[in-house]
This record gives structure tokens, C-alpha cells and sequence, in this order.
């Protein structure tokens, strides 16, 4: 069962192992398969002891609560010895030099991912300029990747980019035939170095913001700023704002 979900989820999944080789980040969550195999029950308990223990908890509470929610809370966890301990996440700045891997099967299609050092420093560095370039290269319809990999240059059944702010990462995706990927990786590079001027900024951050504040799952997303410590970004976001920090 292991091995079956690391090869349905394996280009989305093994590219931090090898962009990320020599950091923590680029070690899988649930660890490699071997010591997955070799747990014992004293190990599942000591975690679970320890977590109780270092882990930040973050509670998210929706709808018309009471808060005696927080009390019930705050009485449970006043039972347990707690050593909060905040991870610290590595941010590089700038790739040394280029990793590749590529995994061949018995098919025409494959998955392409792309992973770039968004060049900053923590996941607040630098957010409202990076997240509207990220937007302009490669994360709706009017973006340069959909616009010329996709459509004009007919390179790709689909190819966008996502930001990781949290680790100072952007991935482009694209499905592609194997048999073209050199092409095609060469043409998001090109498009990557080419100027961001198609786009007004003043109509990015409306259409960020329509994204954030319409999405399915905005209590997520808030949930995930919070974790990262930008929600304060987030509370006054506006079109404003957004272009005022970006330099075009």
C-alpha cells in the first residue's frame, strides 16, 4: 500500500526529496518505508508523548461558539507538562546548482515538475511581490505559462506554477509528452526570464484577492497563514497594497 501511494502521488511528492536533499524538508512526513516497516508500539507512544508535549497546537473554531470551547481546552492541555517547541524552517536563497532526476515507464505522457528558490529569506519575505509574479507566470488562464506553453506553443496539456511560501519554493507542473520535455523545459525558462509586463499589477491583486476571499476553503487558507505568521498580511490586503509593494 505504501509503495502504490508514492507512485500515484510520486512527481508531486519526490521532487523535495531531491531538491531539497540535504534538508529536513526534503525528507518524506511519514518517513522512508523501511522504518515504517520496523515501528513498534513503544515508538507510536513515545511520539504520541511527545507530541503532546513540544507540538504548537492551533485550535480553529467556526460559527456561532460559545467560548467555553477555549476553556475545555485550555483545562485538558493544563494536564499535560508542555515545552512548545517551534520549528525552524531553512530557507536557501538561491539554488547552487541543478538537480535532476527522471523516472522512465513504458508511456508516451509524463509529469514535469520544475522546483525554483523563490529568493526569500522566511515566509513573509518579500510575499506581495512574489506571490503577484507567481500569479503572472504561471497560476490562472491569463498567465504566461497557460497563455504561450500551453496555448500558443501547444507544449503541454497543462502547466502552471504554485508558490510554497512557506519554504520559499515555486513549482511549475505540466503533463507533457516525454518525448518533448527538453523543449518544454526550455520554454519555461524562456518564459520565466522574458519581462512581466502583460499584465497590469493593479488587476492581479483583484484577482488574488477574489481567489483568497472566494475560495471553497478560506478558513484553510486563513488556518495556513496563521501557522506561518501571515495573517496579519492578510487581514489588510488590498489591490492597493499589493501593487504598492511590487516593483514592475
Amino acid at each position: 500500500d505504501v509503495y502504490r501511494v508514492r507512485n500515484t502521488r510520486f512527481a508531486e511528492g519526490v521532487w523535495a526529496e531531491y531538491m531539497c536533499a540535504n534538508e529536513a524538508y526534503g525528507k518524506d512526513k511519514y518517513g522512508t518505508i523501511e522504518e515504517i516497516q520496523n515501528v513498534k508500539m513503544a515508538d507510536v507512544y513515545s511520539a504520541w508523548k511527545n507530541l503532546l508535549s513540544t507540538a504548537v497546537f492551533q485550535i480553529t473554531v467556526v460559527g456561532s461558539v460559545s467560548d467555553k470551547i477555549a476553556d475545555i481546552f485550555t483545562k485538558k492541555f493544563a494536564k499535560i507538562e508542555r515545552n512548545p517547541v517551534n520549528p525552524e524552517t531553512v530557507f536557501i536563497q538561491r539554488g547552487r546548482h541543478f538537480n535532476r532526476y527522471e523516472e522512465s515507464y513504458p508511456v508516451n505522457q509524463g509529469k514535469l515538475v520544475i522546483g525554483f528558490r523563490a529568493g526569500t529569506q522566511y515566509s513573509r519575505d518579500n510575499m506581495a511581490a512574489v506571490t503577484v509574479m507567481n500569479d503572472i507566470f504561471g497560476m490562472g488562464t491569463y498567465s504566461k505559462l497557460f497563455m504561450n506553453v500551453r496555448e500558443k506553443l501547444s507544449l503541454a496539456y497543462y502547466c502552471w506554477s504554485r508558490l510554497i511560501a512557506s519554504k520559499g519554493i515555486m513549482l511549475v507542473e505540466g503533463g507533457i509528452d516525454t518525448d518533448k520535455e527538453k523543449k518544454v523545459s526550455a520554454e519555461i525558462l524562456s518564459q520565466l526570464s522574458d519581462e512581466f509586463r502583460h499584465l497590469h499589477p493593479q488587476n492581479i491583486a483583484n484577482i488574488i484577492l477574489r481567489k483568497w476571499f472566494e475560495h471553497d476553503h478560506l478558513v484553510d487558507s486563513i488556518q495556513e497563514l496563521r501557522a506561518y505568521g501571515s495573517l496579519q498580511h492578510f487581514e489588510h490586503l488590498s489591490p492597493a497594497f499589493l501593487q504598492q509593494s511590487c516593483s514592475f
